[in-house]
């Protein structure tokens, strides 16, 4: 369901959520900062559910309402998008949620920012994308750059998270330009055209990114100062130390072609 239409956006702001009615509030607040920067008609939100069965979409519904009739139909465009992925036969993904977007041509924006909900740009961040994106879009070596990625800051932070984050951010995004959904993946329209997401259930991100790297090369993609800050909920409560080296497992055993997505996600799941 679609509520007010504008012209074509700038960026289209994605928010994929599945049950997560105890979060959305708080991201949703988030994503009114993030409308307050707009301009009539820069910005469109998709708020992407995969079959939520909580609160969740009654959450949305209220605040899509709330939103429009606050700031007025034509100052962006707002979409809730009811999936239902979760009752397909190979389960829900959020590659088979943002195919479902494809399908329907509900992404019109110039360029189309995943933003997961346990995930925040700060007014900053936003600021230092929008203008990057207004004055130029080519990168060092003056090849037109068609994804961005934001380095991660996890909070609450520890040290060892700290630690964690470093090392990704300084090897694996700025070395190797290696991005996963909580760096905030952003495509210009032309690569979500292009190479669209995968719909293989597990390591979607890292997939994808693999195969934006392969058709345009690490030069098209830029990576920007401002940090995404990131729940460290994912690492909690299980022990920090042996999340990390799950993560470290499954993401060598994948780059060494040892396991197939379907058994890695498996894997993970039994490790727990």
């Amino acid at each position: 369901m679609t509520f007010g239409q504008v012209a074509r956006p700038r960026v289209s702001w994605i928010l994929p959520f599945l049950n997560e009615q105890r979060e959305l509030p708080v991201a949703l607040a988030r994503l009114e900062s993030i409308l307050d920067l707009a301009g009539v008609g820069e910005f469109e939100v998709i708020l992407l559910d995969s079959g939520s069965q909580d609160g969740s979409c009654g959450i949305v519904r209220d605040w899509v309402s709330a939103q429009q009739e606050s700031r007025g139909p034509s100052h962006s465009k707002l979409s809730w998008v009811e999936t239902q992925v979760t009752s397909l036969p190979e389960g829900p993904s959020l590659g088979r949620a943002l195919e479902v977007l494809r399908a329907r041509g509900e992404v019109s924006g110039d360029w189309v920012v995943i933003l997961p909900v346990d995930c925040h740009l700060s007014a900053d961040a936003v600021r230092e994308f929008l203008e990057w994106g207004r004055s130029k879009r080519s990168g060092e070596d003056g090849q037109s750059v068609v994804g961005v990625y934001f380095p991660k800051e996890y909070t609450p932070n520890t040290r060892v998270l700290s630690a964690y984050a470093w090392v990704q951010n300084k090897v694996r995004l700025r070395a190797l330009k290696l991005a996963v959904w909580t760096n905030a993946i952003t495509v210009h329209s032309d690569a979500w055209e292009q190479v669209p997401p995968p719909r293989v259930g597990f390591l979607e991100d890292v997939i994808w990114v693999d195969q934006l790297l392969a058709r345009f090369g690490r030069g098209a993609i830029h990576v920007m100062r401002s940090p995404l800050l990131v729940s460290s909920r994912r690492y909690y409560p299980a022990r920090v130390l042996r999340r990390i080296w799950i993560n470290g497992l499954i993401m060598l055993l994948f780059r060494l072609r040892l396991r197939t997505p379907a058994q890695l996600k498996l894997l993970y799941r039994s490790l727990g």
